[in-house]
């Protein structure tokens, strides 16, 4: 996997690897204020936009760490494999973590609720607290819940502070 760079086709392979790898920071670097500036247009959840961030700069680390060791002259075919395993294995492990994080950011996109709306979800009734992209912490009248996303989002969601914004139905 060895990127023809013309100017560069004579020098050493570690100083082709080198550039790749200023240029290819850049990229990653630009590629995530693109998606920053693209996901606060569109006015999505800070927690979303920073969790996708994260989510989109580790798989272009990945990318470039295989163009560089490809550069350098390692055959990259096992570490690409070993990567596809690892997140097969890591998926089918943390089934129910990604369930919550999937259901989470449906809840962030969709906005059936925010913070400090009354609702009923997940088998819960009180005031939303905190959402983030695995949990949402609900205060009802008694204590502080943690209810996962997955519970939430699989069942009915009652909005009451959003109900009482909408003309009554008779």
């Amino acid at each position: 996997m060895d990127i023809p760079m013309g100017f560069m086709s004579g020098a050493p392979a570690w100083i082709r690897a080198a550039v790749i790898l200023v240029v290819g920071w850049l990229a990653v670097r630009l590629a995530g204020a693109a998606l920053s500036r693209a996901m606060a247009r569109a006015n999505l959840d800070p927690t979303l936009t920073a969790f996708a961030r994260r989510g989109l700069s580790a798989a272009l680390w990945l990318m470039l760490l295989a163009v560089v060791l490809g550069t350098l002259g390692f055959d990259v075919a096992g570490f690409i494999a070993g990567l596809s395993v690892t997140g097969f294995v890591l998926g089918f492990a943390a089934k129910d973590a990604l369930g919550n994080l999937a259901a989470g950011v449906l809840l962030m996109v969709y906005r059936p609720f925010g913070v400090g709306d009354t609702v009923s979800a997940g088998g819960v009734d009180g005031v939303v607290r905190e959402i983030t992209v695995t949990m949402t912490v609900i205060l009802t009248e008694a204590e502080v819940v943690t209810v996962p996303n997955s519970k939430i989002w699989g069942g009915p969601i009652k909005n009451k502070t959003r109900r009482e914004n909408y003309p009554s139905a008779s």
